[in-house]
């Protein structure tokens, strides 16, 4: 089976060939170029350097066609076979973990769960899970990110001459990796990254490799790439990307897809679920999206595909995010990052209004607003404005209750409301909620109310009650109305009629009535005599309202 062979080389020298014996991971780095300092012999630069120093020094002075080995003019480059330099084991620290990752150093060996400092040796084999991701970084400063479902052994890790060469090989089983080398631009820096499908030469400090099903791609973000597969090979530039399938030749280079714009998404998150609406990115059939906390750039919390247009988070502290994401093309592959800095201020979580609920109308002047409780939070913020951006407040007060009521009555009209929740800091605002205060119907003037006995029949006349408001009639025997002898006598024009109720004292209540809702005014109570008998042709004057 063809490899995918993925190989950073930076310092580049020319390889050549030698009599000493060689071993095959050496034998395919070119030499080590050494700058002769002042003082420096061939001697003095084999014992530090050299394995086996003095067996080996000969051949360094006959390669470098050295005359003297003990006087070396300063600046001279020594060429220095990589077989013959000294050689030691190199590491690889788990920088950042993110959900499920584990490595096991050998086949044989356990699965162990994978913590931020541990230190990895060659051999290693690293996975992530479904939501797992994780930075390795090795000696030099090189970063490789492994993305979720990513399998990568830590094939080779050798140092030459003291960490001076670094020969690392990398075996990418499954999945995907970002990989930014050798920040420092040290020389003499070879990394190799394998897949099992075709082969590439990297020259570069930042690219994207996968694995998938036989099939690997390459997406060179800077540097270059030489794609070899099924006997042929495409170079990628930086900014472009190539996919081969199984063992056929790779496809052409083609361009990576721009970053989008992401400028009009929210700078501030206070509502869970987020939805965030991404861009629309041209010749995209998806985006991809990574999230990163804004204080640790290097642990990746999240990483998916989009296919909608639009990321889902479910939860987040409160904290500062940076946000990245890029296109995907026809071929799967991933183009160029566009980032986005966001807050999120959710917690506490605003509480839950219950009264008065949305668009709802409410008849009294100042109501008695209500929420719920919120689980360890013990105080709240309400604010009730004329407008919906809370510019015009006509409350704005902290309480330790779940219930507010106005010290002063509301004006009539549209207004709105808002709670926060209080702990150790304030938290978001919930929604706005817009009500209606529609003032109660007022209390009639029985001042103007005339009352007439004609025959066995008590006649009255109001005055027209208020636009869209009846009259309810009541008659009773006291004052508090609780023995009634009539009840819910309507009137939409303000005349009412009773039957003769006999001689005595009786109390007539009326109030108005608001057709729309049922909403009821100040009842008014007016106190009356009733005429004997021989009585019943006088005309009653209006009477003093009983209060």
């Amino acid at each position: 089976m063809k490899k995918l062979f993925f190989a950073v080389w930076l310092g580049i020298a020319p390889l050549c060939g030698y009599g000493a014996t060689v071993d095959s991971a050496s034998s395919q780095l070119p030499d080590w170029m050494y700058v002769v300092q002042p003082g420096d012999t061939i001697i003095g630069v084999s014992l530090r350097y050299v394995k086996h120093p003095q067996q080996n020094w000969p051949a360094i002075q006959r390669l470098n066609r050295v005359a003297n080995p003990r006087a070396i003019p300063p600046g001279t480059r020594l060429r220095i076979p990589a077989n013959l330099l000294r050689q030691t084991a190199g590491k690889v620290t788990l920088q950042s973990v993110t959900g499920a990752v584990a490595y096991r150093v050998g086949v044989q060996a356990a699965w162990q769960a994978g913590r931020q400092g541990d230190v990895l040796p060659a051999g290693a084999e690293i996975k992530t899970g479904h939501n797992g991701f994780a930075m390795l970084v090795l000696a030099n400063g090189s970063a490789v990110r492994l993305q979720a479902d990513t399998v990568l052994q830590l094939d080779r890790l050798a140092e030459y001459a003291g960490g001076a060469m670094a020969d690392t090989r990398l075996q990418l089983q499954n999945g995907r990796v970002h990989i930014e080398d050798n920040p420092q631009h040290r020389s003499d820096q070879y990394l190799r990254v394998i897949t099992p499908t075709a082969q590439a030469v990297v020259r570069g400090t930042d690219f994207r490799a996968a694995a998938s099903d036989g099939d690997a791609q390459d997406e060179t973000l800077d540097g270059r790439v030489d794609l070899s597969a099924g006997g042929q090979r495409v170079v990628v530039a930086k900014g472009m990307g190539a996919v081969a399938h199984g063992n056929q030749p790779p496809g052409k280079a083609v361009q990576l897809l721009p970053a989008p714009d992401l400028s009009q998404i929210p700078g501030q998150f206070e509502q869970f679920p987020l939805h965030i609406t991404l861009p629309v990115l041209d010749h995209a059939q998806a985006l991809y999206a990574e999230l990163y906390a804004a204080e640790r750039p290097d642990t990746e919390l999240m990483g998916k595909q989009i296919d909608n247009g639009v990321l889902a988070i479910a939860d987040l502290p409160n904290g500062n995010y940076v946000l990245h994401v890029r296109g995907v093309d026809e071929q799967g592959l991933q183009g160029y990052d566009a980032k986005h800095d966001f807050s999120v201020l959710a917690r506490p979580f605003p509480p839950i209004k219950t009264y008065p609920a949305p668009d709802q109308v409410v008849r009294t002047a100042r109501p008695a607003f209500t929420w719920s409780a919120v689980l360890n939070v013990g105080a709240s913020h309400i604010q009730v404005a004329r407008d919906a951006d809370f510019q015009q407040l006509l409350v704005d007060q902290q309480t330790q209750s779940t219930t507010w009521t106005p010290v002063h009555d509301l004006p009539e009209g549209a207004l709105f409301w808002r709670v926060s929740s209080i702990d150790q800091q304030p938290g978001p605002w919930g929604q706005a909620t817009k009500f209606v205060y529609k003032a109660a119907p007022d209390a009639p003037d029985l001042s103007k109310n005339v009352l007439q006995f004609k025959g066995n029949v008590l006649f009255g006349a109001l005055p027209a009650p208020q636009d869209g408001n009846i009259y309810r009639i009541s008659l009773a025997r006291d004052p508090d109305m609780k023995q009634p002898i009539v009840t819910n006598l309507n009137s939409a024009s303000g005349q009412f009629s009773i039957a003769y109720p006999g001689s005595g004292t009786y109390y007539l209540g009326v109030a108005q009535i608001d057709t729309g809702d049922g909403t009821a005014g100040p009842l008014a109570i007016q106190k009356l005599e009733a005429p004997r008998p021989y009585e019943l042709l006088w005309v009653l004057t209006p009477l003093i309202p009983f209060l």
